[in-house]
């Protein structure tokens, strides 16, 4: 962040900054609290959720247009303070880029507190749906050989399964509410479970695109981006497949799909083209 009274800047352009500052923080402080008040609305529903999701949906569905406000409000102040500073002759272009840099980062952070909170809401209802899949569709697994309760194992779709009692092999089907979960609430836990990584990942493409000349994005900022993006997919397919084990076959093909966006963006640049050829 730049200080403007540190930057020895005329009174007046140090205002303008100061108030570019001040605009900054304000829409941060009223995003965050519009935020808290989804997550506050969101519990009684996390807490007695089974496996509808659709009312967790009518609050965080809103929540886009919430962002787009936010990023607006940015924007247009951005707008209107840049045309101004851009008519004085003692202000650097330098001053000017960094703070169009900054403004970019600030989007991309409205962006992350969004995703942080809404994927953990998510992840805390998957887990509600987990457990209540545990309680309900439990009850009847009992072995057709010696008639004992089976281990608990979660699936999604029907598989051959041996009794640890008495041997017997049986085929499993899935209860409505394990195959719920493992339709869709698994991956909810891995994207939280790996969301530190989605956020360097997010963090590390907005920098490398406030770039003007592709070719000056430095190799190592490549390489941190393409690790990021490699360490969420693999973090959070892996939760996923533990979650629901039948999925674990398919985990290659999925990671090697989920990382053609990141591929692109890197292959987008002739270092890292070279680097692969080399």
């Amino acid at each position: 962040m730049l200080d403007p009274a540190a930057t020895g800047l005329p009174a007046h352009i140090a205002g303008k900054l100061s108030e570019w500052n001040h605009t900054i923080a304000t829409v941060r402080g009223q995003f965050e609290h519009v935020l808290l008040q989804s997550l506050k609305h969101s519990e009684p529903i996390i807490a007695a959720i089974q496996g509808d999701v659709a009312p967790l949906d009518r609050i965080w569905g809103p929540m886009e247009g919430e962002l787009e406000r936010a990023q607006h409000a940015l924007s247009d102040c951005w707008r209107r303070t840049s045309a101004s500073l851009a008519r004085e002759e003692s202000l650097t272009w330098q001053v000017l880029s960094g703070e169009e840099n900054r403004l970019a980062m600030e989007l991309v952070e409205l962006s992350l507190a969004l995703t942080a909170a809404h994927r953990q809401v998510k992840a805390r209802a998957a887990q509600a749906m987990l457990q209540h899949a545990l309680r309900d569709d439990a009850r009847s697994r009992y072995c057709g050989g010696c008639g004992s309760p089976l281990v608990n194992t979660l699936v999604g779709q029907s598989q051959n399964y041996s009794c640890t009692s008495c041997g017997f092999s049986q085929c499993l089907e899935p209860g409505p509410a394990f195959r719920s979960f493992a339709v869709a609430a698994a991956r909810w836990v891995g994207e939280w479970d790996a969301f530190g990584h989605w956020q360097a990942m997010c963090r590390a493409e907005a920098q490398i695109e406030t770039y003007r000349d592709s070719r000056d994005v430095p190799m190592d900022l490549l390489h941190y981006f393409n690790a990021a993006a490699e360490n969420y997919w693999r973090t959070c397919l892996a939760v996923e497949a533990h979650l629901v084990p039948e999925m674990a076959k398919h985990v290659p093909a999925k990671l090697d799909a989920s990382m053609r966006p990141a591929r692109k963006v890197l292959r987008s640049h002739w270092q890292w083209r070279a680097f692969e050829e080399g």
